[in-house]
């Protein structure tokens, strides 16, 4: 599925925390998804991990608590400890509309996966795959931050004027966001009167905020546009798996020094062998359940033994590959 792009790694671990408090057993989360939880605590606020990481789980989320309506459970209070400066610079704004648009023009320091506009009253969220399981409850997600956000910014919860959502909505939407709630959309619009728009927030602070914009410009510039590293580093690792592909392989492959690769992914806050041991395990799994043979698959993906696909996978799963629910 087309979930390409990132999110901060610090919300992928946030995900992941609540749905074990949600009661999701962390062993289960690990076999429905194909990567390791992030442990941000002690990392750079900003670094990234693919949005495909955060479909994965919110899906598997969905799957095992069987909400419906899983988005308004998994959101967040606005909080500069996981919203870094974005959060930091929309609390300095002037107006609810300020800040919106403050949100829309620096949102590539949280993510880049889907697209947030404001188009007069009315913000819109476009998502890469909105066939993904996972988007329904990432777009009212999304609702839900947003209307708690502004919450916090300017003292009083809004009610927009209406909302619209991907797929079939719960019901209990309506109630959580205080207006009707249209089904079928391709993506997320909330629609917004002029007063909410026009609301005064409560810190704000223009010398602040021009200082901390300062910031976020210089942080925008030193994200990757255009070409990804990490997928050309994906395709190489694909095209050399069988072989016990390195860093310096890989380099190769791609016509760079190991050195200049390996600052390219650090600028995208990953690494070669990272992407090789997500690469491994996910096509790990998928080879399990088309029944591959275990010797096989330790050649497929560049062991020099079965018993080091093993060990790899026991890391990985806390299981077998033998004991590893293949359905």
């Amino acid at each position: 599925m087309g979930t390409g792009g990132s999110v901060v790694a610090r919300l992928v671990e946030l995900t992941w925390t609540r749905l074990v408090e949600m009661g999701c057993a962390e062993a289960v989360l690990r076999q429905r998804v194909s990567f390791e939880p992030p442990r941000e605590r002690l990392a750079p606020l900003h670094r990234r991990v693919p949005y495909a990481h955060l479909c994965e789980l919110v899906a598997a989320g969905a799957e095992l608590t069987g909400d419906p309506a899983l988005g308004l459970r998994l959101s967040l209070p606005m909080d500069p400890r996981t919203g870094g400066l974005l959060v930091l610079v929309m609390l300095a704004c002037d107006d609810v509309e300020h800040a919106l648009r403050r949100l829309v023009r620096y949102q590539r320091v949280a993510f880049d996966a889907y697209r947030v506009e404001l188009d007069g009253g009315t913000m819109r969220v476009s998502f890469p795959d909105p066939a993904h399981p996972a988007v329904p409850h990432l777009a009212s997600w999304f609702v839900e931050d947003t209307l708690r956000g502004i919450g916090t910014l300017a003292g009083t919860r809004p009610v927009p004027i209406t909302v619209g959502l991907p797929g079939d909505p719960a019901p209990r939407l309506e109630r959580a966001f205080g207006c009707g709630v249209r089904g079928g959309e391709t993506g997320v619009t909330i629609a917004f009167d002029q007063a909410t728009l026009r609301s005064p927030l409560r810190h704000t602070n223009g010398l602040f905020r021009a200082a901390l914009e300062h910031e976020v410009e210089g942080l925008l510039a030193r994200l990757p546009r255009g070409r990804r590293w990490a997928d050309a580093v994906r395709a190489a690792l694909i095209e050399e798996l069988p072989h016990g592909p390195t860093l310096t392989t890989v380099a190769a492959r791609l016509g760079l020094a190991p050195r200049t690769l390996q600052r390219r992914l650090d600028a995208e806050g990953t690494t070669v062998a990272a992407l090789l041991e997500a690469l491994r395990r996910e096509r790990a799994v998928e080879l399990l359940r088309r029944e591959v043979d275990i010797g096989e698959i330790a050649y497929r993906l560049g062991y020099a033994s079965p018993s080091s696909f093993h060990r790899a996978f026991r890391r990985w799963f806390d299981t077998t590959p033998a004991k590893f629910p293949h359905g």
